[in-house]
């Protein structure tokens, strides 16, 4: 513990450290610290000084609940993206992208899907499927995206194998030749 008491008994810096703790937007020591210009370990000394035990804790309790904590060894950390180990939106291993909504995974499209419909991810049934019209899984704008059923996601697809088995000529005339400009002879 390294706590300053040059610093801590100034009273300037004791007005500042309760004015900034105690302001409407109710930051964390370590945010304190930062702003005051001091370690974590004197604001916390500071406000064991100058508030009340109960005024104190309830302040902490407060900073906690609104923040999410989770506990991780022995600090607090916000949960979410707040968290310093967040990853945000990870691939599943198999060339999809998920994120975190409520707590919970799932796959970016049905999120982006669910967003555009205005409804929660979770209120989208699980029988639809979002399909990526480009095939490129990792595209999720929304008008690459279409709502299939399983067995409309599968012919899709079918379809698209068989389409890619065609000639030259007959994936021009789909549209799905890779060759940019292709001309028909």
């Amino acid at each position: 513990m390294s706590i300053s008491k040059r610093f801590a008994n100034k009273p300037e810096n004791i007005k500042l450290v309760l004015d900034t703790y105690l302001s409407e937007d109710r930051p964390t020591t370590d945010r304190v610290a930062e702003v005051v210009g001091t370690t974590f370990h004197t604001v916390i000394y500071i406000l064991k000084q100058q508030l009340s035990p109960e005024r104190y804790r309830d302040e902490k309790k407060l900073r906690y609940s609104r923040a999410g904590i989770i506990r991780a060894g022995k600090r607090y950390y916000p949960a979410g993206k707040d968290h310093p180990n967040w990853k945000g939106e990870i691939s599943d291993g198999r060339g999809y992208l998920t994120g975190i909504v409520e707590g919970r995974r799932y796959f970016v499209q049905r999120i982006v899907f669910s967003q555009m419909l205005g409804i929660h991810v979770s209120k989208l049934p699980a029988k639809l499927v979002v399909h990526h019209i480009d095939g490129n899984p990792l595209n999720n704008a929304p008008e690459n995206l279409a709502l299939t059923t399983n067995v409309g996601h599968r012919e899709l697809h079918a379809k698209r194998l068989k389409l890619h088995k065609l000639p030259l000529w007959g994936q021009w005339l789909y549209g799905i030749s890779k060759l940019k400009e292709t001309t028909p002879t």
